[in-house]
């Protein structure tokens, strides 16, 4: 896939949107009992806020087609089959 594509599907991922939800994470993480792992709950954290959120934000981007603002996005690209291919 040459760069200009990953230009193209890098807003469908909706990186911005993730932002949102680190707050969920933080009060998540503040009910852990003392002695929990921080390593562990960086590797969550990472998997969660820079892989999953924006993966399933490109594939939603890839099959819906929204017209007005969503996900952090004021008005949303349309997808041209560059997320998932």
């Amino acid at each position: 896939m040459p760069f200009a594509a990953y230009r193209r599907a890098l807003p469908l991922l909706r990186i911005p949107f993730s932002v949102y939800l680190m707050p969920v994470f933080w009060f998540g993480l503040s009910a852990l009992p003392p002695g929990f792992s921080v390593a562990r709950a960086v590797g969550v954290f990472v998997v969660l806020h820079l892989l999953a959120y924006p993966a399933s934000n490109g594939y939603n981007s890839y099959y819906d087609q929204d017209e007005g603002s969503i996900g952090g996005l004021r008005q949303p690209r349309k997808s041209r089959g560059n997320c998932c291919t």
